[in-house]
């Protein structure tokens, strides 16, 4: 069985994709550089910086936005995250938005417009008000479901004066389910397909909330003493029997889509586990997911 995080952090620096690339100057003349004298070793070029990638930002439009009810209205709260069924909304939960200076940002102009991101969950209602006018692309059947909306909305919900808006607004869309049969296990190839078919769309990043109750340090302790086992092994034998290939399918798959995008995921929602969640520390044990 696996479980859905809870909305109460959000790790999703998705504007970073939207981040226009430097110019860079036209050729000059060649170096000429004397016969057996040893070719100069050019200067390192100094770290791109907003500035020098032509962003700037505008204090004035950024409270605005801080100011208005479509930001203000992505704050979690007990109702909408499952904590109580009703009752008074919360009054102890972070504003993430603000928290990560998502009105800084978007006072730039940068909204992800053009950008695809991609997004793995439990279900997703296409027809939802915040996915107006995007461009939607899933992969297999998309079961309705609140989390998955929720998800998605908080990433790109569109800012048009209703409702809430997501951290890149502008941004269009990419779903699988978890299971498209809606059932409440993993169909591990299901997400596999999706994940290299968001890569070959160009996704640049793919946000999972989502994960199972296995602490990290649980696969850790199996893989030692298993020393010839693999990770999928490994995984195929601590989380569930989906099959060692599938397994290494899926994790290859995530390697592909890293080759282009960022893969994020929920740490867990376990604040008993004294290590992270399994799938969220992959890159510990698949070192080729570590530069992404």
């Amino acid at each position: 069985m696996f479980r859905f995080s809870e909305l109460r952090f959000l790790a999703l620096a998705l504007l970073l994709a939207t981040v226009m690339a430097g110019c860079s100057g036209g050729d000059g003349p060649p170096s000429q550089t004397p016969i057996g004298m040893p070719t100069p070793t050019p200067p390192a070029p100094p770290p791109a910086t907003w500035a020098s990638r032509g962003v700037t930002f505008d204090p004035v439009r950024a409270a605005q936005i801080l100011a208005s009810a479509e930001f203000r209205n992505a704050d979690a709260n007990c109702i909408y995250v499952g904590c109580a069924a009703s009752g008074p909304l919360a009054t102890n939960q972070s504003r993430a938005f603000e928290l990560h200076n998502l009105h800084t940002a978007l006072s730039s102009g940068l909204t992800g417009v053009n950008k695809l991101v991609a997004v793995v969950d439990e279900g997703f209602r296409v027809t939802h008000q915040e996915f107006a006018g995007k461009t939607i692309h899933q992969t297999g059947t998309l079961p309705v479901a609140d989390h998955g909306t929720h998800v998605a909305s908080l990433i790109a919900g569109v800012r048009d004066g209703v409702g809430m808006h997501g951290v890149a607004p502008g941004a269009n869309l990419h779903f699988t389910a978890l299971n498209p049969s809606g059932a409440s296990t993993l169909d591990i190839t299901n997400v596999t397909l999706g994940t290299l078919s968001a890569a070959t769309l160009g996704a640049v990043a793919q946000n999972n909330s989502w994960g199972f109750n296995v602490a990290a340090s649980t696969l850790q302790a199996h893989l030692a003493a298993n020393p010839s086992q693999s990770v999928a092994q490994g995984l195929n034998s601590v989380i569930a029997n989906y099959g060692t290939s599938r397994w290494q399918a899926y994790l290859d798959a995530l390697n592909t889509f890293e080759n282009g995008g960022v893969v994020v995921w929920a740490l867990s929602n376990d604040e008993t586990m004294a290590s992270g969640d399994v799938m969220a520390a992959l890159p510990y044990f698949d070192t080729r997911l570590q530069g992404a």
